[in-house]
């Protein structure tokens, strides 16, 4: 259901020099309804020599062209229109994903959905997936932060990651399963939570639950630092989810294979 480990991602990706960013600029300073405008700049990517995991490192300068990038993850009721009009198809029919409680998590994630799936979502509202930097660059802006909100670590009030309610969710729930808060208190949820209900965790660019609620599809493949372009079968996610317990931090890179259809797993898009 989670990531896999970055040692086991590595065995199945093989690295290429990158190649020029493709994707399209958003030529005016203005963007759609939903959307939020993240300006063209320079960032560091990845995490600082004695943070975050290998495959965050070296940490690397990156200049991104302008893009906008949703303010909210794609809700159940949004992805619903699309399965209405013809275009999605169904996400996972698991009982923990919101499409089965449509009526009751309307304004919560859409989880349960694989890659394609979230490509062809993007794709429905003329959009796309972001790419792992767009991604990242969103989430810290350029000023070296760790966090969306800034360098302060979790708390409750900021994202709706694993506190004190998600051990016991999973005490209760999955007995197998170990988990320790990443904070302490409770942030409201057991599972996940109406979209932008975390205003202090904003991104410096105005984008909410970019750490928390649930991981987001990237159009990126998984590739060693510093190359982002490169042969491999997983795509990445990022941003951490309601049951994450070890790292809310914009820099922790997350991925699976592309049929993965994982409760804490949704979708945002670019243009």
């Amino acid at each position: 259901m989670l990531a896999l480990t970055a040692a086991a991602l590595a065995l199945h990706s093989s690295t290429h020099e990158p190649s020029a960013h493709a994707d399209a600029v958003v030529p005016t300073n203005t963007c759609p309804a939903g959307f939020v405008r993240v300006p063209s700049g320079t960032f560091m990517m990845g995490s600082l020599d004695t943070e975050g995991d290998a495959d965050e490192h070296p940490r690397h300068s990156l200049t991104l062209p302008g893009f906008c990038i949703q303010r909210l993850e794609v809700t159940t009721l949004e992805y619903e229109a699309c399965i209405n009009a013809g275009m999605c198809t169904a996400s996972g029919t698991d009982a923990m994903c919101n499409s089965q409680q449509v009526g009751l998590r309307a304004n919560h994630p859409i989880n349960c959905v694989d890659w394609n799936q979230a490509m062809t979502y993007c794709n429905y509202i003329g959009a796309r997936l972001p790419s792992e930097m767009e991604w990242e660059y969103a989430a810290r802006g350029s000023d070296g932060r760790k966090y969306p909100w800034g360098n302060t670590a979790p708390t409750p009030r900021r994202l709706n990651a694993c506190g004190d309610e998600c051990v016991a969710y999973a005490k209760r729930e999955h007995p197998t399963d170990s988990k320790v808060a990443m904070y302490a208190g409770s942030d409201g949820f057991e599972e996940t939570a109406p979209g932008g209900s975390y205003p202090l965790g904003a991104s410096p660019f105005g984008a909410l639950d970019m750490a928390g609620n649930v991981y987001e599809w990237t159009s990126s493949p998984y590739c060693m630092y510093p190359q982002h372009t490169c042969q491999s079968q997983y795509r990445m996610y990022r941003g951490g989810g309601w049951y994450t317990e070890k790292s809310a931090a914009a820099a922790t890179r997350n991925g699976n294979v592309i049929t993965e259809r994982s409760v804490v797993v949704g979708i945002r898009c670019v243009k």
